[in-house]
């Protein structure tokens, strides 16, 4: 399949949904709402609004936290071993499916 999904991961970065998602979705209710209402449908520009996003350099995007190095290495210390031990579980399932012969049709 051909992947068409431009802006697929970390949408919240950048403000991408307060400023582009939600302005799209609001755009696309109104137009949604004016069609149902017996209205003329409005082909709506979304490449037209993801430039405007791109290009747009008044809003005030978020910040960095100074300590987000401090919060990540807490996160990491955390959750170690259990991604370790998810990934070793993950290892022996998949050793022990191999081992086994299943039908056709469990493959």
């Amino acid at each position: 399949p051909v992947n068409v999904l431009a802006d697929y991961a970390c949408k919240e970065w950048s403000g991408l949904v307060k400023q582009l998602y939600a302005k799209r979705w609001k755009k696309f209710l109104e137009q949604t709402e004016i069609y149902l209402r017996g209205g003329k449908e409005e082909k709506l520009n979304l490449f037209g609004m993801e430039l405007e996003w791109a290009r747009d350099t008044s809003e005030d995007y978020p910040k960095l936290r100074s300590d987000s190095y401090d919060i990540v290495s807490e996160l990491f210390k955390k959750y170690y071993q259990e991604i370790q031990d998810s990934k070793q579980l993950y290892e022996e399932a998949e050793q022990f499916l191999k081992e086994k012969k299943l039908p056709n049709q469990l493959k």
